[in-house]
């Protein structure tokens, strides 16, 4: 638990950290179906880059993304380990967001999206 308080105290200073993300979007510009990444988180935005990619180009998250539920990992969802992870699922104006992160980086996800 300190470890999250300091990766929060941390990004709120400035700093940058990554997180494994697996990402999907219902919207263009995003993967529909859960893609294995890492989500870097600096002001003033995060982004995500695909993990198996060649052209590894990022994808910056809407900034008015709102959280709006966080559950486990659905079974459908076969490469995302359901002991490890949750999914964090932001409503944005172009439509809704899931990112399934480890469990220990919820709370500094959603308080990144929160704008604290």
């Amino acid at each position: 638990m300190e470890r999250a308080h300091s990766d929060r105290a941390a990004v709120a200073a400035g700093e940058a950290r990554t997180v494994s993300c697996f990402l999907r979007a219902d919207f263009d510009g995003y993967p529909r179906r859960s893609r294995q990444g890492l989500l870097w988180l600096q002001r003033p935005a995060a982004t995500w880059r695909p993990f198996w990619s060649v052209r590894r180009r990022g994808l910056q998250l809407p900034n008015d993304a709102t959280v709006m539920d966080v559950r486990e990992p659905d079974p459908a969802e076969w490469n995302v380990k359901s002991d490890l992870f949750r999914v964090i699922i932001a409503r944005t104006p172009g439509g809704v967001l899931e990112m399934a992160v480890p469990t220990v980086d919820v709370p500094l996800v959603k308080a990144f999206l929160a704008g604290s």
